[in-house]
């Protein structure tokens, strides 16, 4: 039997196993929490994240299988990628001793409709979730479903294997990973196999396209499933089924009924047609546009690209350049035809200053024709260079014919500024492009071609920047001794009563391409990734220079040979001409490791770098752990959703009202990742008058003993006498590992006030620099990747760091490169990132130039481009995601862009004169 059922006693009332659900609900009835036990299961809803199952426990296993997260990850039914923490507000269709339906619901801003409904039995191991998706937007809507749980519980092992039909064959997977399409079976299980336990999904054939799974944390792996895009303007429902397994070896099939059997199916199962229906009273863009006759004969309109749609129609193109520069203009083309072939030619402008390209999934290639369908919008890009252009205005056309009715005719104006961008950058780039990802470890004729490509894309790019994230393990083969030629290893052999005092000069000679290619363009910045602690890594490179010793990396001798292996290499740089060192050193660290980060970055600052981390969480909203990270830290990289406060702080002064309160609240348990005697409380704690927003120094006290605050996470906490804070919610384990509800539990901080003050609350040195940091890849859009580079300007920090140019998976790159011509083809990102640098640079020469000349008033029109309302030249407004909140552009489009640029070059054409 694959699963126990309930021995009921027939009754003619009711039969001994019944359902039960506690719904909490809100003041006019609309459920907010469920909280529903059968026989086979105990699983509680919470319609605040999402209407996400957020804990599942098997009663058969007796564990909870989902892992998740009240800071807001994890989870089962997450809807991605607009509805995963949005409320939800339930309804309960149905309630009986044997059956529960609860209908919760959704609407987005932008008006995307979702309805989620949950069906309860109590003598079935699975329950039945069905989804209603109205979409009455002009885009398609495609719902993407994630779902955080392990077979068995616990951390995810090689015994957990993965079973679907895909391509008319059955699939086991140790460990899945990827996108499985071409599905011959609508459903997934997850099996431990010596557990002999795990769950299925088993969805209708009909909305399905694939399954994708993420292996790469065993704590949190994710096993998803995408549906087919459903149109703008229509609407559609599917449903699945969610079950549990017990007692299967393997799992071949799962029937229609929901039964997971060891045996194969008979005969492959073919999808259906998904049914659409179209939602009343909706409207097409191209109805939207209210096209006059010309337009709809000619198939197609020019609208303006980077706002909301039906936007603004492209009347005409205005380009500022300097000289010798290129800028990127998109053209966004909106079909009102089945299909239009659009075809572009520029007249009046010299040919050598016109390029024509088509954008196609984000990739940009020489062409001047683009096809439009109807209700969809594509991407012409029109390339304007002043290389061969002198100061002046040019006036030219752009002549758009679809080969039916008259063409299109916009006017093109470009004003060529008697200004010139500095030969080194001004703005900071930090790019995450590692060099051996650039080239590889072995640097053999391909690797070393391929390295110069990237690195004179990188140059184009304005980066002054290299990224060392080389690990010591790899280098130590090709390590020599200078002056003797040895290998590292065949000196340590030679010389077996050395001491860290007598190692040898370092010859890098093997690396030379990495140091010198770089300095001949400009980018003399050299960034050391480096850890606080070290491991087999580093005593890789330990082992080589004292062979047959038992050094323990992290004594005080293994550090000292690690200090001399980054002073031989900042030594080596410097005689190639690298001018400052930096050590970034680990990723955005908890607050409890600031003391080993300390620690280490004294190490590093006496080896010659100035050492400096990327900050997230707690850290940049405290003032006193900013304090204390500011005794090492010389530059600061602030996620771009913290950058508001870290903002405030260092330049604000902070006014503190102590409080210190009895908490009169519920605990509940928490056992994510195997948490034992860990509790959070059941509803967000710190809101309102006591808004985690504006607290620091928070202190938890059970029964009058202090608990140790941890940073990161509660997850699989085992730890004693301490407390964590996420957000709103605040996490315990009391010392004794007792129940909290029967305890007194303090709680102390100080509720901060920011205001204008030349004494803020963390007041940095003035050497140190100030960075944020985002990412993106080739696919995000060119008005969003153009904003990074105008951030820092607005902000007034020293640049920006961005994940990521170029990663080994091959979908995080900004280009792609052919390996068989060592030809890049350039993505849209990657064009807004470099004319948003160029804009930055501009911008940053004439804030000088107006300093030189004393001009205070030309500065202050100047900075007034960024501003809290329409009024300004690139608006800003506030943006808000789960626990954070920072300032953003408000819909930039090119065309605001360039306004604000030209105010920097009409400074320079003065200053440069």
């Amino acid at each position: 039997m694959w699963r126990l059922l309930c021995l009921a006693a027939m009754s003619a009332v009711t039969p001994l196993c019944a359902l039960t659900a506690e719904l909490e609900k809100d003041g006019v009835g609309r459920v907010l929490k469920a909280s529903v036990e059968t026989q086979h299961y105990r699983l509680t809803i919470d319609g605040s994240r999402g209407a996400r199952v957020m804990s599942l426990t098997d009663k058969a296993l007796g564990q909870d299988i989902v892992r998740a997260d009240d800071s807001g990850l994890g989870g089962l039914f997450e809807d991605r990628p607009h509805f995963a923490n949005l409320l939800y507000l339930g309804d309960v269709v149905e309630q009986t001793g044997q059956r529960l339906v609860v209908r919760f619901g959704v609407t987005h801003t932008d008006g995307l409709k979702l309805a989620k409904t949950y069906e309860f039995r109590e003598e079935q191991p699975w329950f039945r979730v069905s989804y209603a998706i109205e979409n009455p937007t002009q885009l398609p809507f495609r719902l993407w479903v994630r779902n955080f749980a392990t077979p068995g519980g616990g951390d995810l092992t090689e015994a957990d294997h993965a079973y679907l039909h895909q391509q008319g064959t059955l699939h086991d997977l140790a460990v899945p990973g990827g996108y499985y399409p071409a599905l011959t079976g609508p459903w997934m299980a997850y099996l431990d196999t010596e557990k002999r336990s795990g769950f299925f999904v088993r969805c209708d054939f009909d909305l399905l396209e694939q399954f994708y799974f993420w292996s790469q944390s065993r704590v949190t792996p994710t096993f998803e499933w995408i549906y087919r895009a459903v149109p703008a303007g229509q609407k559609t429902s599917t449903s699945l089924l969610f079950g549990l397994i017990s007692g299967l070896g393997r799992v071949g099939n799962v029937t229609p009924e929901g039964i997971p059997t060891e045996a194969e199916p008979a005969a492959v199962e073919r999808p259906s047609a998904p049914q659409f229906a179209a939602i009343a009273g909706w409207k097409p863009l191209e109805e939207l546009y209210e096209p006059d006759r010309t337009e709809l004969f000619r198939g197609f309109l020019l609208i303006t690209s980077g706002v909301s749609a039906p936007a603004p129609r492209l009347r005409a193109l205005e380009t500022d350049l300097g000289l010798q520069e290129t800028d990127a203009v998109p053209l966004e083309l909106f079909g009102l035809a089945e299909s239009s072939t659009v075809r572009a030619t520029v007249r009046g402008l010299p040919a050598s200053a016109v390029r024509l390209q088509v954008e196609t999934d984000g990739w940009l290639a020489d062409g001047t024709e683009a096809t439009v369908e109807r209700g969809k919008s594509r991407r012409l890009w029109l390339k304007l260079s002043s290389a061969d252009l002198g100061p002046g205005e040019y006036a030219g056309e752009m002549e758009l014919s679809s080969g039916k009715g008259p063409a299109l005719t916009v006017p093109i104006a470009v004003k060529v500024w008697n200004a010139r961008l500095p030969e080194r950058p001004l703005i900071g780039t930090q790019w995450y492009a590692f060099v051996p990802t650039l080239s590889s470890y072995d640097l053999d004729e391909v690797a070393r071609k391929r390295f110069i490509v990237y690195l004179d894309n990188l140059r184009q790019l304005r980066c002054d920047n290299l990224d060392w994230a080389v690990v010591p393990h790899q280098t130590v083969p090709h390590l020599r001794v200078r002056g003797s030629g040895e290998t590292l290893a065949e000196w340590g052999q030679a010389h077996p009563d050395a001491t860290v005092e007598q190692l040898p000069d370092l010859n890098w000679s093997y690396y030379d391409l990495w140091f010198e290619e770089p300095v001949k363009r400009g980018m003399t910045r050299f960034v050391a990734h480096v850890p606080s602690g070290n491991n087999w890594r580093e005593a890789a490179v330990i082992n080589a220079v004292f062979p047959g010793r038992e050094v323990d990396p992290n004594s005080e001798e293994g550090w000292a040979v690690m200090l001399w292996y980054y002073r031989q290499l900042r030594e080596y740089a410097t005689a190639k001409g690298f001018q400052s060192f930096w050590a970034k050193l680990d990723d955005e660290i908890p607050a409890e490791h600031i003391p080993t980060w300390l620690a280490a970055a004294r190490r590093y600052k006496a080896a010659g770098y100035r050492p400096f981390t990327t900050n997230t969480g707690g850290i940049c909203r405290s003032e006193r752990l900013l304090n204390e990270m500011n005794q090492e830290s010389e530059a600061w990289q602030v996620a771009l959703c913290l950058s508001r406060d870290f903002r405030d702080l260092t330049t604000k002064a902070a006014v503190y009202e102590p409080r210190r309160e009895t908490l009169e609240v519920e605990w509940g348990p928490y056992t994510n990742g195997g948490a034992e005697k860990t509790w959070c409380v059941r509803e967000p704690l710190l809101v309102g008058e006591r808004n985690y927003e504006q607290l620091d120094e928070v202190e938890i006290r059970a029964n009058g003993q202090a608990l140790e605050f941890r940073g990161g996470s509660p997850w699989g906490n085992q730890e004693d006498g301490v407390f964590f804070l996420l957000g709103p919610h605040v996490y315990l384990r009391l010392p004794d590992g007792s129940d909290p509800n029967q305890a007194e539990i303090e709680i102390s901080y100080r509720r901060r006030t920011l205001q204008p003050s030349d004494t803020p609350a963390v007041a940095l040195e003035p050497t140190d620099e100030v960075w944020y940091y985002g990412g993106g890849k080739y696919s995000q859009p060119y008005e969003a990747a153009r904003a990074y580079p105008w951030r820092a300007v607005a902000w007034k920090m020293r640049g920006y760091g961005y994940w990521t140019y170029l990663w080994w998976n091959g979908e995080d790159i900004l280009v792609k490169l052919d390996p068989a011509t060592n030809a890049l083809t350039l993505s849209a990102a990657w064009e807004g990132l470099r004319d948003g640098n160029e804009d930055a640079d501009y911008f940053l020469l004439a804030q000088e130039a107006l300093r030189v000349r004393r001009d205070p008033a030309g500065l202050a029109r100047l900075r007034a481009v960024f501003g809290e309302d329409d009024r300004a030249v690139l608006p800003m407004g506030e943006q808000r995601s789960e626990i954070y909140a920072w300032d953003d552009f408000v819909q930039p489009t090119y065309a605001r862009y360039n306004a604000a640029k030209r105010l920097a070059l009409r400074v320079l054409a003065v200053s440069q004169r």
